[in-house]
């Protein structure tokens, strides 16, 4: 994979928020973390999850026909795009409309909980996240309790955009 392809995947990781107050003993600190406080905990390497690239091929096409009228010399235009040719679709998090979409990124749109002690307590084993490695499927998985999927889409907008067709005719004077 050369940089270029690499730089057009997006990255994420699986993360979540804990509760590590009780494994800390306050050694006098003013504010302490509260004991129903969060702190960021990377259940797996930073950015080790990728999207697929995106691939999109669109089409521009311009045509102006220039009017000879006297000195005034108004100009008849056409210009229509293709967007998305080939019909490509690729899970990407591009987000926001057709206009923008292939610029920037929009991660909500793709599914990154990670259910811990914290949010299913039932279901998770509490851990010491200063001695203890934590196990997948005992002190935390991916998802969510309503069964999305961690790297899924959760909706339209992760995807690139749809075959798109958009033109404007015109005199300019």
């Amino acid at each position: 994979m050369n940089v270029d392809e690499y730089l057009k995947r997006i990255r994420y990781t699986g993360s979540s928020g804990i509760n590590a107050a009780p494994y800390v003993t306050n050694p006098g600190y003013v504010a302490p973390q509260s004991p129903s406080g969060t702190v960021d905990y990377y259940f797996t390497a930073r950015d080790a999850f990728r999207t697929e690239m995106t691939l999109r091929t669109d089409l521009s096409v311009n045509y102006a026909y220039r009017i000879r009228a006297g000195r005034a010399q108004p100009e008849m235009f056409f210009h229509g795009e293709v967007l998305n040719v080939f019909r490509d679709f690729q899970i990407c998090g591009c987000g926001a409309s057709a206009f923008t979409n292939g610029g920037g990124t929009d991660l909500t749109t793709i599914g990154q909980a990670v259910r811990t002690p914290r949010n299913a307590p039932t279901v998770y084993q509490a851990f010491n996240p200063f001695t203890t490695t934590p196990v997948r499927g005992v002190n935390w998985d991916y998802g969510t309790a309503s069964g999305s999927a961690f790297g899924a889409a959760l909706n339209h907008l992760a995807y690139t955009t749809p075959r798109l067709f958009r033109f404007s005719v015109g005199i300019r004077f």
